[in-house]
This record gives structure tokens, C-alpha cells and sequence, in this order.
């Protein structure tokens, strides 16, 4: 009689038994939820820049030196306006993983970027006081970080609230052997590569600061060394790319080398690298009027942050699965390549 496999067995996920018709249907929708969670995480951002917050095509591009800090009403607005957008796009793309509506909502965020425009009318509105508008742009940078943390922590726990399981690392190609422990407990615990592999790996107060200090440096020094490669242009398409490609490799990378690194110090990095950014140009003197004096700092905070934080969310999750696999294969059975179709590795 023919063996009966349960969804974790390795036999249930042998090529021989996957429908690859439906298996093709299944990526075409996951593909189109998340272009419905982009386009409605972007709507949410148009309708509060547009109708809700003073916008710098009305008032004028020193504006843009304010952005959303301008006054606490403005900022309490994009914050409502990120959490709306984070809620929606975990529901549209549930149960993908915990910072789905994260980056469908970054890249959503990435209209007002584009509708905003790049940062030389900015310098060319008040070319003589660039040290004051370098300075509320740095200001502004420290919003923009709470903002990345709010937006973290809300995806994580509206992921959680919903009914958070483990079925969105099926959704990253793995399954069975590598599961060796349970999901990690509590609303507020944050995720690591290494915690989403092997379940609640705690550690002592202090190794865990470090690992998390020495991650948020790898992203940061990785993450602003590319920008100065690739942001050579201050077009905020070229910006946008830029900052995507550069904090996604930073996080990847910082995820492989330091597993236990957290979210939030891999993500922070990014508000952070433009803030570092703004205090460099500060006390440089511009070769060209409009242009600034040092490339990661040519681009407004919205458009590193959208951009930026949508690439270190994909290098997170790239990471994992790298970490997911390499615990797949350390963890299967010698003999599980060998054995004839429709046997599991456990039959007696």
C-alpha cells in the first residue's frame, strides 16, 4: 500500500508529487497580491501627501527641507498613513512573512519620492544657506528613523496578532527537516536569520548588543560605501535604484555574517546612512549649484528611507532563506537522495 505523507515529511514535497500547473497559478496570484498591496500602499501615501499634508509643489521646494517633520500633525499623518498601508498589505499578502506589508508599504512610499522629485531645487532655493538646510535635513532623518522603527515593529506585530505561523517559510522553498524548534514567542520579540531557523534562540543582554551594534556597522559602512558607487546621479529614479541595490546587499550581507542580528538593527541602518550622510556634505563646499558636495547625501530622506528600506527588507529575507537552506540540506539524511519515489526517509 502506498505511503501516506504528511505536509512536513520530506516525501510530501518530493518533485514527483507537486502539481506544477497549480504550483504556476499559486506564484502568478502571490505576484499580483503583492502589485494590489503596492498600488494600495501607495494610494494611502498619495491621498495624505496630496490632501492631507502641505506639499512642496504648492508651497515651494523649501519645503523639502521640513518634509513630513515639518509640524507634529503632518508627521502623526505619514505615521497613520504607514501603519494603514503596513495593516492592508500584511492582509493582502498574508501569510507571506512578517514584514510583507512592511515592504509592499515601502515601496508604496516610494510615490511621494517620486512625486516630491529630486533634492536640486531644494539646494538651488537658498543657495546660500546650505549649512542650515543640511542641518534640518538631518533633523528630519531622525524622524524618519522613528519611522522605520514604528513601521518594523507594527508589521511585526499586526503578523502576529493575525496569527502568526510558520506557513511563510514554505512560501521561501523550505520545509521539514530544517524546522527544529518553534516560532519565536512574544508580540514583541524581534527576528533574526538565526531565531527563524532554530526557533527562540536567546542570548545574554550584552552578546546580543554586540551582534546587534556590529550588524547595524556592516549595513551602514556596506550600505553607504555602494551609494558613493551608485549614486552618481541625483535623477531620483537613479536615486531610488541606488538605494535599493545598496542597503539590500548591506543587509544580506550583515545577515549572513552575523545570524542572530535583528531587524531592527539591520533596517535602522538605513535613516541612520543618511543622517551620516547629511553631517558629511554639512562642511563640504559644492562644486556645481545644486549639486551636493558628497553623492549618498544627493537624495531627500523620503527616497532613501522607501527605497533603502524596501532593499534591506529583500536582503533580510534573502539571507534567511540562504540560512533556511543550508540548515535544509546539513539536516537531511544521507540516504534521502536514494530512496525510491513515494518512500519517506521514516518508513518502516
Amino acid at each position: 500500500m502506498q505511503d501516506q505523507h504528511h505536509a512536513g515529511s520530506p516525501g510530501h514535497w518530493r518533485p514527483e508529487h507537486v502539481n506544477h500547473r497549480a504550483l504556476l497559478w499559486f506564484n502568478m496570484l502571490r505576484q499580483v497580491r503583492y502589485v494590489l498591496a503596492i498600488a494600495a500602499a501607495a494610494f494611502i501615501f498619495r491621498f495624505v501627501a496630496e490632501r492631507l499634508m502641505a506639499s512642496p509643489w504648492l508651497f515651494g521646494p523649501s519645503l523639502l527641507a521640513w518634509g513630513p517633520a515639518m509640524n507634529l500633525s503632518s508627521e502623526l499623518l505619514l505615521l497613520g498613513a504607514l501603519l494603514l498601508a503596513v495593516l492592508v498589505g500584511t492582509l493582502i499578502t498574508w501569510p507571506d512573512g512578517p514584514h510583507a506589508g512592511f515592504f509592499t508599504a515601502s515601496l508604496g512610499l516610494m510615490w511621494v519620492a517620486i512625486k516630491w522629485g529630486p533634492i536640486a531645487p531644494l539646494l538651488l532655493s537658498h543657495p546660500h544657506e546650505l549649512p542650515r538646510t543640511w542641518r534640518l535635513l538631518t533633523l528630519q532623518s531622525v524622524y524618519w528613523f522613528i519611522f522605520v522603527l514604528i513601521g518594523e515593529l507594527a508589521g511585526r506585530v499586526i503578523f502576529r496578532l493575525l496569527g502568526g505561523n510558520r506557513i511563510w517559510l514554505h512560501m521561501l522553498g523550505m520545509d521539514g527537516p530544517w524546522q527544529t524548534g518553534p516560532a519565536p514567542e512574544g508580540l514583541l520579540m524581534p527576528y533574526s536569520a538565526r531565531n527563524v531557523v532554530a526557533g527562540d534562540d536567546r542570548q545574554s543582554a550584552g552578546l546580543a548588543l554586540t551582534v546587534n551594534a556590529a550588524g547595524f556597522a556592516l549595513t551602514l559602512a556596506i550600505g553607504e560605501s555602494l551609494m558613493m558607487l551608485l549614486a552618481q546621479s541625483q535623477a531620483v529614479n537613479q536615486e531610488l535604484f541606488a538605494a535599493f541595490v545598496s542597503f539590500g546587499l548591506a543587509a544580506f550581507i550583515a545577515a549572513l555574517v552575523f545570524s542572530t542580528v535583528t531587524t531592527w538593527a539591520l533596517f535602522s541602518a538605513v535613516p541612520i546612512g543618511l543622517m551620516t550622510s547629511y553631517l558629511i556634505v554639512m562642511h563640504k563646499t559644492p562644486t556645481y549649484p545644486g549639486v551636493a558636495a558628497f553623492a549618498p547625501a544627493g537624495l531627500l530622506p523620503v527616497a532613501q528611507v522607501s527605497a533603502g528600506l524596501a532593499g534591506a527588507i529583500f536582503g533580510f529575507y534573502a539571507a534567511l532563506r540562504m540560512n533556511l537552506h543550508s540548515r535544509h540540506v546539513a539536516n537531511q539524511p544521507p540516504e534521502a537522495a536514494e530512496l525510491p519515489a513515494g518512500q519517506s526517509a521514516t518508513a518502516g
